[in-house]
């Protein structure tokens, strides 16, 4: 079971192995902010009903399975609004929309995957790239667009001054843990991190288990640290021209990162990949071929 918290006025969240905001509409319904994988549907459920609450609608920051897998079903089961920012809208329509960010698993792998296979759904109410607040289900919702970790990746501001930040920013282990901190566009993820240094909020709660009071500063500048030094850590070991391969082994070596399954080998590239062309686009690498065709990097 998860347990509720509340962090201010009527926002609070579902304090499981992720944190899944919330927002009370009134004592018996609520707005979930995201609302978890596939794999913690009957505990999701099974905890809002041990408190007497009633979904009426997810607003959800981003498609990642962890984030969107249970949004179809409850739209289908409670005949509730789903709602995501207009890029999301169009990843998560169908699978090949989602093989096209997942981009090293095959077409089979993604309709095969328990939890992939829940992702598709029917947006109800889409986010245009011009909104930057939303009235959702009676509330209004101010929002920070904060693209990086997922292509339109946003944080959701309530009526109580918290900021639900999604994956925007990491926290305490998940950020100090992380190997390699996942981001679909480097660049654009730092500059996020930033962004939310002046959101206009009291509260930053943080999916992957933080709730932080304002100011960020510290915050903003841990996350920007782990970050840079990750990335700097991936410009080191390419010391020559390397091909893929050799580079993946020599990441997988020098941060010790075990690669014991073809899902963990395509998960280290899907993760690798971004730094990369993030290294390519600054200057740091270029793109090189060896003999007959390989395509290599090299420090610029």
């Amino acid at each position: 079971m998860m347990d509720v918290r509340i962090i201010q006025g009527n926002t609070g969240y579902l304090e499981g192995r992720q944190l899944i905001g919330l927002y009370l509409t009134d004592p018996r319904h609520c707005i979930l902010l995201d609302c978890g994988s596939a794999l913690i549907r009957d505990e999701l459920e099974a905890s809002l009903s041990a408190v007497g609450l009633t979904p009426i609608g997810v607003f959800v920051t981003h498609v990642h399975f962890d984030h969107f897998g249970n949004a179809a079903y409850l739209q289908k089961k409670y005949g509730i609004p789903v709602a995501l920012a207009f890029g999301e809208a169009e990843l998560c329509r169908t699978y090949p929309a989602i093989k096209s960010h997942l981009f090293v698993y095959s077409a089979g792998e993604v309709m095969a995957d328990p939890l992939l296979q829940s992702l598709p759904c029917n947006v109800d109410r889409v986010l245009m790239p011009s909104e930057d607040e939303l009235y959702f289900c009676g509330v209004r919702f101010r929002i920070i667009r904060t693209p990086g970790h997922s292509p339109e990746h946003i944080s959701v501001i309530t009526p109580d001054r918290v900021c639900y930040a999604g994956d925007a920013l990491l926290y305490d282990r998940s950020l100090t843990e992380a190997k390699l901190p996942y981001a679909y566009n480097f660049r654009q993820s730092l500059e996020s991190i930033e962004k939310l240094r002046t959101a206009p909020c009291d509260w930053m709660l943080i999916a992957h288990r933080g709730v932080v009071p304002a100011p960020f500063d510290a915050l903003i500048e841990e996350n920007l640290a782990v970050m840079q030094r990750q990335l700097d850590s991936v410009a080191a070991i390419i010391d020559r021209q390397m091909d893929r391969e050799e580079i993946f082994r020599a990441v997988r070596e020098t941060m010790h990162i075990r690669v014991d399954t073809p899902r963990k080998a395509e998960n280290l590239e899907r993760f690798l990949r971004p730094y990369l062309e993030c290294l390519v686009d600054d200057g740091t690498l270029r793109l090189t071929l060896r003999g007959t065709g390989t395509l290599c990097y090299e420090p610029a």
